[in-house]
């Protein structure tokens, strides 16, 4: 038996149902509930003025996605950065070094699936570090 639902809220519903009824959740139905759309990411050190890498990990419920990273640099919006796939999962985005002249970076990811409502994750706040060169000594 192959079942195919669209939202996962009704998934949610039907598995609880089962559950209320004592009736067993069909393997299809639990599969479904754990393939919710997720971002994972984890932020890295930024230094000022050089390009800052985000990469992200996107799962979806196999439905095509777009994903774009809104930022600010000591609380001044900066234009959203779309977020590119790279294979799988990954997608990545790269805040040009220009923009990274500040004290405070702060960002969220935004995922939106083709047929779907937009997710977005935790507000990251990275602290712009400045770049250390080395200083021979003779």
């Amino acid at each position: 038996m192959k079942i195919l639902v669209r939202s996962t809220r009704w998934i949610s519903l039907l598995v609880m149902s089962c559950l209320l009824l004592g009736l067993v959740v069909p393997a299809g139905l639990a599969k479904a509930m754990e393939m919710e759309l997720q971002i994972n990411h984890v932020p890295t050190t930024a230094y000022k003025q050089q390009d800052y890498t985000i990469d992200a990990a996107i799962t979806s419920e196999g439905q095509a996605v777009t994903a774009a990273v809104y930022y600010v640099v000591d609380a001044q919006p900066q234009a959203s950065i779309s977020l590119d796939w790279i294979e799988e999962s990954t997608y990545q985005a790269v805040i040009p070094a220009d923009k990274l002249d500040g004290q405070q970076l702060d960002y969220y990811i935004e995922v939106t699936e083709q047929d779907g409502a937009p997710v977005q994750s935790e507000t990251y706040h990275v602290e712009l570090q400045q770049t250390s060169v080395g200083i021979e000594r003779g």
